[in-house]
């Protein structure tokens, strides 16, 4: 098992920083690791409660089936199932620093199927914080309005 946290300043608010996390089809279109995605299902607010994606990383594509839960300021998922992972938790937490400026913290933890060296498996969690931050981060402040 695995983890790893990141954080990077965003200059918009935490609205539309979710807007952006929840749009889950258009990830291939600003993380280089995303495939495909497809929302499942939906919760009682309308926000993507299952959801499939299509991940690769290092050259291998995982077909990864992933819950989540929302709060204004948060959202989490766990891993339902996967071929490459036995478990996969992860959050984004989003702390407003002043009008227009949130402070977003990410986190995740993998368990992989089979044994991965741990420079490989470090090497492949820093690019995936660095999309799901930086990334993230350029996604939101281009399409602000």
């Amino acid at each position: 098992m695995a983890s790893i946290s990141a954080q990077v300043e965003v200059q918009s608010d935490p609205e539309a920083i979710l807007d952006v996390i929840a749009d889950f089809e258009r990830y291939p279109d600003w993380s280089p690791m995303h495939v495909a995605a497809s929302v499942e299902s939906r919760d009682a607010q309308h926000m993507p409660e299952r959801v499939s994606i299509e991940a690769t990383a290092m050259g291998v594509v995982d077909h990864q089936i992933l819950d989540y839960r929302w709060s204004a300021n948060a959202v989490h998922w766990s891993l339902v199932s996967s071929g490459q992972q036995k478990a996969q938790n992860g959050s984004y937490s989003l702390a407003v620093l002043a009008p227009g400026r949130t402070l977003l913290s990410y986190e995740i933890t993998v368990d992989p199927v089979i044994r991965v060296p741990e420079v490989l498996l470090r090497q492949i969690l820093k690019k995936a914080a660095t999309v799901a931050t930086e990334g993230l981060r350029d996604r939101v402040e281009s399409t602000r309005g």
